[in-house]
């Protein structure tokens, strides 16, 4: 600690850290006064680091991905699921319109599930067609030979 002495105020004691020290991360979470965020536990912290300033945040990231499930989801044929397969997909649409209308709140759009998918009528078979009518032709007619008639 460095001590300095000023005029009528006696000792002055002070504590500098530095910079990195008051913004740098340590074990997964970045320190500014008493804010931390925890960025959970990871192998790879520079790794997140650059996700994160490069790709997205995580809410970006799964807008994007809630997205791209909600067009997957509203496709699905629920007919052919297991009752657990049914109920994930019902907890994952139900989570998706969540997270739509938190997106659509802040003025952000989303895609909203439609499970089970609404099933589409079954086309109509298309009406068959008579055969195109033959356009008529009209051969000319051979008179019939006559004989000449002598006068």
């Amino acid at each position: 600690m460095a001590s300095l002495r000023l005029p009528l105020a006696g000792d002055v004691t002070q504590f500098i850290r530095s910079w990195m020290g008051l913004f740098g991360q340590r074990d997964g979470q970045i320190g500014l006064l008493n804010v931390n965020v925890n960025l959970g536990k990871t192998d790879a912290p520079e790794l997140e680091e650059q996700i994160l300033s490069e790709v997205g945040t995580y809410g970006h990231q799964l807008g994007r991905i809630g997205d791209a499930l909600a067009v997957l989801v509203s496709h699905v044929d629920a007919s052919r699921l297991t009752p657990q397969e049914d109920a994930a997909l019902k907890a994952l649409t139900q989570m998706l319109d969540e997270l739509a209308t938190v997106r659509e709140k802040h003025g952000r759009s989303a895609l909203r599930p439609t499970y089970p998918a609404p099933v589409a009528p079954a086309p109509e078979p298309a009406p068959v067609a008579a055969a195109p009518a033959k356009p008529r032709t009209t051969t000319p007619r051979r008179r019939k030979a006559t004989p000449d008639k002598a006068e």
